[in-house]
């Protein structure tokens, strides 16, 4: 689908970078249950992420579990329900102990074989996109054109919950309509990890007078959380230079209440 090739490049870029700081870590990926995913495998589907993820895996010769499997395949057996023993992808105190106990038998099972001395050998990316040289780039090397402000100890002013890492810490901030800035960076891709909170706005961008978009930051989450949010802009760039433009649009989302964008860091995959 749509995300498949995106899901290929978040995981082979933590996997790619892991690796070139270590090549004898071990990695395992987990691949966790939701209804969605139990849908899937009643419908004798493998979800598709899972299915990306194991092609990262196998080319980087890293390991997998498949908790999800295990959920659906013991709740189809009658040993206990998502709905009153799960309760939620972000499981239940029951569900976080059945994960403990597959993955701490995976790991007595991997006692049993012998430990990786060889300095692996990193093989060639499996899309040339991956975002394994991913790295967050400060707000101060924005260049503010209009409105922009930097606000170093940034807490929102409503009563809307946020989250603790969130806050508290340096925002680049423009809440008006026309509000601008430009951003110079090197790599192929560019994003912004904001906050989108009750009156996220909307952006427009264009990276070197050519590659245009407009993107609305207000979430399904919004309305009741200043939420931690990734937004990739462009990650098909060709090597070297770029300078991105970044503007605050008059559209906006009919449920904000405002134009707000609220960027903490800027994304960057590049050296």
């Amino acid at each position: 689908g749509f995300y498949g090739k995106y899901q290929i490049r978040g995981m082979e870029g933590i996997v790619r970078q892991a690796l070139t700081s270590n090549r004898q870590m071990d990695i395992i990926l987990l691949h966790f249950a939701d209804p969605e995913k139990l849908k899937s495998f009643s419908n004798g589907l493998e979800p598709e992420v899972f299915a990306q993820h194991e092609k990262v895996a196998s080319h980087y010769g890293v390991n997998t579990i498949n908790l999800a499997k295990e959920v659906y395949q013991r709740i189809n057996h009658g040993e206990f329900s998502w709905e009153r023993d799960f309760k939620d992808l972000h499981p239940s105190p029951f569900g976080h102990a059945l994960y403990a106990k597959s993955i701490n038998t995976f790991l007595q099972n991997a006692k049993e074989y012998p430990s990786r001395d060889d300095i692996r050998k990193i093989p060639e990316p499996l899309d040339e996109f991956s975002y394994y040289e991913g790295h967050y780039a400060a707000i101060t090397k924005a260049e503010i054109i209009s409105g922009f402000k930097v606000i170093s100890d940034w807490v929102p002013d409503d009563s809307v919950a946020t989250r603790k890492q969130y806050v508290h810490v340096p925002v680049l901030s423009g809440i008006k309509i026309g509000d601008e800035l430009t951003f110079s960076f090197q790599g192929k891709a560019i994003g912004i990890c904001i906050t989108s909170g009750p009156d996220a706005g909307t952006i427009e961008y264009i990276i070197d007078k050519k590659r245009k978009g407009k993107i609305d930051l207000y979430t399904q989450w919004s309305g009741q959380l200043h939420l931690p949010w990734y937004v990739l802009l462009e990650d098909e760039l060709p090597e070297g230079s770029h300078v991105a433009t970044i503007r605050i649009s008059s559209s906006k989302h009919p449920k904000s209440l405002g134009h707000a964008v609220r960027i903490q860091h800027f994304l960057v995959n590049g050296k």
